[in-house]
C-alpha cells in the first residue's frame, strides 16, 4: 500500500492519496477529499486521470460523507458498487 505517493502525469507531478497493491500492481485507488469538500467535476477528473495512469481494478472517491466506488471490468466498463472488496477476497 502507498499513501500520498507522487506520480508523473503529463509532465506534472501529482500525488495519489491511497493505492492498494496486489502482486505489485495497483488494485485499488482511493482519492480522499476533506469532509466539507463537495465532490464535483474537478474531483472526478482528478480521480479519472489517476485511474487512467494506474489502471487499478477498483477506485473510490470519498469526502467521508459521500462515497463513490467503482469496479473496472474488461474493456474499461465501470460498474458502481456499494463497497470495496475485503482483503481476503482478493488473495
Amino acid at each position: 500500500m502507498s499513501i500520498e505517493r507522487a506520480m508523473k502525469v503529463n509532465q506534472l507531478y501529482k500525488r495519489t492519496d491511497i493505492v492498494v497493491y496486489h502482486n505489485g500492481n495497483p488494485y485499488i485507488l482511493i482519492e480522499c477529499k476533506a469532509q466539507n469538500y463537495k465532490i464535483n467535476s474537478v474531483a472526478w477528473i482528478q480521480t479519472f486521470i489517476y485511474q487512467s495512469k494506474l489502471s487499478a481494478n477498483f477506485f473510490m472517491l470519498s469526502n467521508g460523507n459521500e462515497h463513490h466506488i467503482y469496479k473496472i471490468h474488461e474493456h474499461k466498463i465501470l460498474m458502481k458498487i456499494d463497497e470495496l472488496p475485503y482483503y481476503k477476497e482478493i488473495l
